[in-house]
């Protein structure tokens, strides 16, 4: 089975998961590591498709959504009845994707609202608040 008909299974039987999780998963659906078979999935195509997803986003939704993934993947055997499918790739991936940068914590913000933009924002707080 492909993993995106189990994000597809899992999701349906989810309806919990919403927001930046769902929306990972549903993007992994498209992607290249939606295509591969959940039970032949290798840490290699953990590395490959990390590299792909590299190219448009930083290291630290890489690292979510493999987080996402790897909660799906541990539940897929119990939760849905998939033998076969295991998180062991992203595993042992992990160290390869650490040493490439393509996975990490979200870098430090050092810019700070600008006078004008901290009373807008404090507007539109006052705006919304029943105080």
């Amino acid at each position: 089975m492909k993993l995106s008909q189990i994000i597809d299974r899992y999701l349906a039987q989810s309806p919990q998961i919403t927001g930046n999780q769902r929306g990972a998963l549903l993007r992994m659906r498209k992607d290249s590591i939606g295509q591969r078979e959940g039970h032949k999935l290798t840490a290699q195509h953990i590395v490959q498709w990390a590299e792909e997803r590299a190219e448009t986003v930083c290291s630290a939704t890489i690292t979510g959504d493999l987080s996402h993934l790897r909660g799906m993947l541990d539940y897929a055997p119990i939760g849905l009845g998939i033998e076969g499918v295991s998180s062991l790739p992203i595993t042992l991936a992990m160290p390869i994707l650490r040493r490439r940068r393509l996975v990490g914590a979200n870098p430090s913000r050092i810019r700070v609202p600008t006078p004008d933009e901290h009373a807008a924002i404090l507007a539109h707080v006052r705006g919304r608040s029943k105080i």
